[in-house]
């Protein structure tokens, strides 16, 4: 039958085809006995996003990555708002346990900024988030468009700057 990674991988096929409700059944069938791997700790929370994402967002806001969203996507009922707030948090353990600064730790932390953002109560912890990411990696094209797509205050033309030397670009 199939392996844990198989799941996995029909987990968050199904997600980026908005069938959440199946997504979140087949995962359970590896959560539990396979909660200490990272691969599966890092779907959980992926789910917990986008299940606070209205199946009305155009079908490219569910990439399984940290696309930015417009906010008029992004419900805001409890149930949402919980998720919302699981998410975060599991992005954020998962980042206790990546130590180095490498692609895995800015993708988490891509994550953690989505989920933040999407947060009305919790806008100004986004904002910081945002600004140490800038900070880490100036001119990292998610965090840019995180930020230009929920209006989050940073310093969009050095950064632009940046992403233009480092792209070899003249602007």
């Amino acid at each position: 039958g199939p392996d844990v990674e198989s799941y996995r991988l029909r987990t968050l096929a199904l997600i980026s085809k908005k069938r959440l409700s199946e997504a979140r059944t087949l995962f359970g069938k590896i959560q539990i006995k396979h909660k200490d791997l990272f691969a599966v700790r890092f779907v959980n929370p992926i789910l917990d996003y986008f299940e606070a994402i209205s199946t009305a967002a155009p079908d490219g806001a569910f990439q399984v990555v940290p696309v930015a969203i417009s906010p008029d996507f992004i419900k805001r009922d409890e149930s949402s708002l919980k998720a919302l707030d699981r998410a975060e948090s599991g992005f954020k353990t998962l980042l206790d346990s990546t130590p180095t600064r490498g692609d895995v730790y800015f993708e988490l932390q891509h994550w953690r900024l989505a989920a933040l953002v999407s947060q009305p109560l919790r806008r100004v912890e986004a904002e910081e988030l945002c600004t140490q990411l800038l900070v880490e990696n100036p001119g990292d094209p998610q965090v840019m468009a995180i930020a230009a797509v929920h209006s989050l205050p940073v310093e969009r033309d050095s950064n632009i700057a940046v992403l233009a030397a480092k792209l070899n670009v003249q602007i």
